[in-house]
């Protein structure tokens, strides 16, 4: 028999998982494409002084800062251990209750260098904003002597962008209830161009709802309309199949009824665009959008494998191709990743006593040349010619001169 009559065996059949949607995804198929929902979760959307008000306030008549309500800061419980060292990442570990990070404005490497006494600037301000309960103030002027804020010690060494942009956290611990309330509730102080910090507890749940930016000719000439590349971002993504599963996993694990389908509908239900100008390298201004959504997980890993599948697309609108990724270097002063230190709202609060915006600029442009120097190569000091000199001047083996003039 020819090899071309031989009987052909057919290929054999792997079964595919079609996701075909049922009557109740059907149904929320409109709204998951519309508005985005749980707008009132998103940290970054949030103001300080929330929840019930302080029963004290400073009593302290030394220091004046900027009274008012802010921006939420939004730092992750991993980002907030990221800089400290084995031994203070382990005493936080152990009790995060114990301790509150203090977030210099515009602090970082290069801001501790010149700075070095900062953590003891922060601990006297704290004992000089007097904040005491009725009991606390009863026992005196040594109810503050137990606050220590300490210097935050390096765990490693560290890269060009730490010395402007890291979080460098600094712990302080001994800090009375009434003291830790009012703290929290207010977050941020500035008392000077030098002096102005945050108070963030190490919440092990708060994750950053920051997923990517996205940019395009056809988002900053505005021909590209929000709602339309939304949809498009929400359409792509409930195809993908390692998406949809680990969208799926994870929902199910904190007990979320429904399909695989629905599920997905849910993580993407808080999805939404926020456009944000900023001066461009070109020194042009320019329009991008920050795309946010609620994380599904609180695993550092498997929230960066998520945030990598959906950075990891082509989003495609008709004849306009849109890319992801970050067009900007976190804000030096607040290290929020979702505005450029130009566009930070701090410094525009009326009576702002720290850093202005430029003063934040100027210290990255300072920091980076700093950088700069320091990984500017050491140069060899210049070996003498001739006998026992530079090897390179001289003859390399027999015939090295062969055939020179």
């Amino acid at each position: 028999m020819a090899d071309n009559d031989r009987p052909k065996r057919p290929l054999p059949k792997f079964s595919k998982r079609v996701l075909e949607p049922e009557d109740d995804e059907r149904q929320a198929w409109p709204s998951f494409l519309e508005a985005p929902e749980g707008q009132e979760r998103n940290p970054h959307l949030q103001k300080t002084r929330r929840g019930p008000t302080p029963t004290v306030a400073p009593r302290g008549d030394k220091i004046t800062y900027t009274e008012g309500e802010f921006d939420r800061i939004v730092i992750s419980y991993y980002d907030l251990l990221g800089n400290l060292s084995p031994n203070a990442k382990a005493a936080v570990q152990a009790d995060p209750e114990k301790y509150l990070a203090i977030l210099l404005h515009g602090g970082g490497r290069a801001f501790l260098l010149t700075h070095p006494l900062a953590a003891k600037t922060v601990q006297q301000n704290i004992i000089d904003l007097q904040i005491a309960s009725v009991s606390d103030a009863e026992a005196g002027p040594e109810f503050m002597s137990a606050v220590r804020v300490h210097f935050p010690e390096a765990c490693f060494n560290h890269d060009s962008r730490e010395w402007y942009d890291k979080p460098w956290t600094i712990p302080a611990e001994g800090v009375t209830d009434a003291a830790r309330h009012f703290l929290l509730w207010q977050q941020t102080f500035a008392f000077s161009k030098d002096s102005a910090w945050h108070v963030v507890p190490f919440d092990r749940d708060l994750m950053p709802w920051l997923i990517t930016t996205v940019s395009g000719s056809a988002i900053d000439d505005g021909s590209l309309s929000k709602t339309e590349l939304l949809r498009r971002i929400k359409c792509m993504l409930v195809e993908d199949s390692m998406f949809l599963n680990m969208c799926d996993r994870h929902l199910a694990a904190q007990g979320v009824a429904g399909s695989v389908r629905s599920r997905t509908i849910k993580a993407l239900s808080t999805f939404n665009l926020t456009p944000v100008e900023f001066t461009n390298t070109r020194a042009n201004r320019e329009t991008v959008m920050v795309l946010t959504g609620e994380p599904i997980t609180h695993d550092k890993d498997d929230h960066f494998a998520w945030l990598r599948l959906i950075r990891s697309k082509n989003y495609t609108v008709g004849f306009d191709t849109v890319v992801t990724g970050r067009r900007w270097d976190p804000c030096a002063g607040c290290k929020s990743e979702l505005h450029p230190v130009d566009e930070c709202s701090f410094a525009k609060t009326f009576g702002w006593f720290g850093p202005s915006a430029d003063d934040m600029k100027h210290m990255v442009v300072t920091a980076k040349s700093s950088m700069r120097k320091d990984d500017a190569p050491t140069k060899k000091p210049q070996q003498r010619t001739g006998r026992g000199g530079n090897p390179s001047d001289r003859p390399q083996g027999r015939g090295a001169r062969r055939g020179k003039a």
